[in-house]
């Protein structure tokens, strides 16, 4: 949610006669608080309002200067977008694992061996057999669907660097937060390991643009045609993707 600030007039700020409030620390989503965190941005020129998809916390980034009153008035006034866009929250009496988890964009049901010891197991019928506690099982996904991402996602990215004639100095497979992916400076090719969630074609994707950034290091219509040649129906890819975006980066495993 972004909101403008209030217009300045010299170096008082409209509104500043209203008494002094302390910045909120809270939001209400759908009639319930949330945590809510304040960061002044030196950068900021309008309030941006987000919620982690895993913890469903609030952020609120103001622009300096920003009285307590306008960050109140700019909450109440986005109600309603709060209630749309903010994300759900587990129910606290559930099992600490869902009932299914995506792969390669299905839905397979997840059930607990009840066994401190093993490893994951596809069996028919879309079921995951995971062993470990019940506080566990998440973690154990974690782990699974990681190795899964270096096992497949590994030989493609060397088969499409290939073609480029260019050759990555390493690959990594993590959890970040907010990004699906990222080439760095240095050769670097790093995977978000949820992407194994998601549709196949979004997988060849996400590969076919890092592998791509190999060659050119931004967003240009050459990269764009260096993506075509790897992957000639990379849109697909892209819409199946941003389309699994909200559900697959709010799963929490820890």
């Amino acid at each position: 949610m972004i909101f403008k600030p209030l217009l300045t007039r010299g170096r008082r700020l409209i509104g500043e006669a209203v008494p002094p409030l302390a910045m909120p620390d809270e939001v209400f989503v759908r009639g319930v608080p949330r945590p809510l965190r304040v960061r002044v941005h030196a950068n900021a020129r309008r309030m941006i309002l987000r919620f982690d998809p895993r913890s469903g916390d609030g952020k609120l980034t103001v622009p300096p200067g920003t009285p307590a009153s306008a960050a109140h008035t700019f909450l109440s006034q986005s109600a309603r977008w709060i209630d749309s866009n903010a994300p759900e929250l587990a129910d606290a009496g559930a099992l600490p694992y869902p009932a299914t988890i995506p792969l390669d964009g299905i839905d397979w049901h997840i059930v607990s061996t009840g066994r401190v010891r093993g490893t994951v197991v596809r069996e028919p019928e879309r079921v995951l057999r995971v062993p470990g506690a019940s506080h566990r099982i998440m973690p154990r996904l974690a782990g699974y669907l990681k190795n899964e991402a270096e096992q497949k996602l590994t030989p493609l990215a060397l088969a499409l660097a290939d073609r480029l004639e260019r050759r990555p100095s390493a690959l990594r497979f993590r959890d970040p937060r907010s990004q699906w992916g990222s080439c760095s400076s240095a050769r670097v090719l790093t995977f978000s390991w949820r992407v194994m969630m998601a549709p196949r074609e979004a997988q060849t994707y996400l590969v076919a643009h890092e592998v791509a950034h190999l060659a050119e290091m931004n967003h240009s219509r050459a990269f764009w045609r260096t993506v075509s040649k790897l992957e000639p129906d990379w849109k697909a890819g892209q819409r199946a993707l941003k389309a699994a975006e909200k559900q697959l980066m709010a799963i929490r495993f820890d």
